[in-house]
């Protein structure tokens, strides 16, 4: 309540001034200092401290027309606040009604279950923190409405009405990076995030701070441990590529830059590498790919600009995919119209950096529908297991 009061005894003397523009700015102009103007403003004005003081800290700004209704505005919304509260303190009932509804509103955001478990144990000695945590693997998932969730037993999935957007398995132990198309990325242990079932669905918004409504790309589980030797790996729709080392990741903040983008880019992958001798795969829309050392990238400090790593081909292709490649490992590449393959990874030839790659997905013109049942069963059998992708997607 006092702070509504005093908020608006300075809207009033605001206002005093924008009625009275040209009279206060001339006041000022004749005073010979700051001192001076406050009380000429005090005695022709009829003001108080306070009001002389907004008035002389009052922003160029605040002459806009603009301005002078959003002073007015807000003045009048106090007002209105003011009156509510005293209606407010005035009724014993209405005060008990308002406790009520802000702890049922409070019971709705944190009313989740106990995460504090009794063990019995004979052990005496010091327990870490980590040993208390779950050593296991787990299930994150992530809803189309932003919802995410940890699963410790697979077999106990949600059957949810809605459908998951990400799923990652990770290990419960670890740091999980929650990174989005826009390049930014939030930082938590994994064993953090809510478990379900038996707790409510929790958006990314209600859990962490200032998310907003941003999409996110890719839940990398990260071994905090390990913090040395790993590197953050990270690619985006126009061919650019970067490397974060694992010790510039360990101190950042919630809604950290990690990789700045241009305007009409995104970012589209994310992954951790635990050694440079590793190679970086891109795949684009027109069916290229490109093989090449992840050394070629040197680190960078979180919110660079990474490096170009592919060229694309045309105006209307970007990269739709990337992962890291071993030896003796293969990419399954699958087309938007449910065409596959798998490909050894040994058999793309390596290149530098910033090639236009090999042709991983032959790009095909429409084939016209056969006439007849037996032409039709010719077609099918026909029909090629490397039809030109219009989006496509690799996994290792």
């Amino acid at each position: 309540m006092a702070r509504a009061r005093r908020r608006a005894h300075m809207l009033e003397g605001l206002r005093i001034a924008l009625s009275h523009i040209e009279a206060v700015i001339e006041t000022i102009r004749r005073s010979r200092s700051s001192e001076t103007a406050h009380k000429n403003l005090k005695r022709r004005f009829k003001l108080t401290d306070q009001q002389a003081t907004a008035i002389l800290e009052m922003p160029l700004r605040r002459l806009a027309a603009l301005e002078r209704r959003q002073v007015e505005a807000e003045y009048r919304e106090t007002r209105r606040q003011i009156a509510r509260l005293e209606a407010l303190l005035a009724d014993p009932g209405k005060i008990r009604g308002t406790i009520r509804d802000e702890l049922q509103r409070l019971k709705r955001t944190y009313g989740d279950q106990r995460r504090t478990r009794i063990v019995e144990s004979e052990y005496t000695g010091q327990v870490s923190q980590e040993e208390l945590i779950a050593d296991a693997e787990v299930v994150l998932t992530l809803g189309h409405k932003g919802d995410i969730a940890r699963i410790i037993n697979a077999a106990n999935r949600p059957r949810s009405a809605g459908r998951f957007e990400l799923i990652q398995t990770v290990h419960n132990r670890h740091e999980l990076f929650i990174i989005t198309a826009d390049g930014l990325g939030w930082r938590r242990p994994v064993h953090q995030v809510p478990q379900a079932p038996g707790t409510a669905p929790i958006t990314l918004d209600r859990w962490l701070n200032g998310f907003g409504r941003h999409r996110v790309v890719a839940l990398v589980d990260f071994p905090h441990e390990r913090v040395d030797e790993l590197s953050l790996v990270l690619a985006s729709r126009q061919g650019r590529v970067m490397r974060v080392a694992g010790k510039e990741l360990t101190a950042l903040a919630d809604g950290v830059r990690l990789f700045s983008l241009d305007t009409d880019d995104e970012l589209v992958w994310a992954g951790i590498s635990a050694d440079a001798a590793e190679w970086l795969m891109l795949f684009t829309r027109a069916g290229q790919a490109i093989r090449f050392p992840l050394a070629d990238v040197r680190p960078m400090g979180p919110g660079a600009t990474g490096v170009l790593g592919v060229k694309l081909q045309g105006q209307d292709d970007v990269v739709i995919g990337a992962g890291m490649s071993g030896q003796g490992q293969a990419a399954l590449i699958v087309s938007e119209h449910g065409y596959a393959k798998r490909v050894p990874v040994d058999v793309f030839p390596a290149q530098r950096r910033y090639g236009k790659g090999v042709v991983a997905f032959k790009r095909l013109p429409p084939q016209r529908p056969a006439r007849g049942r037996r032409r039709a069963r010719r077609g099918r059998l026909r029909a090629p297991a490397h039809q030109a992708p219009t989006e496509a997607h690799s996994c290792w």
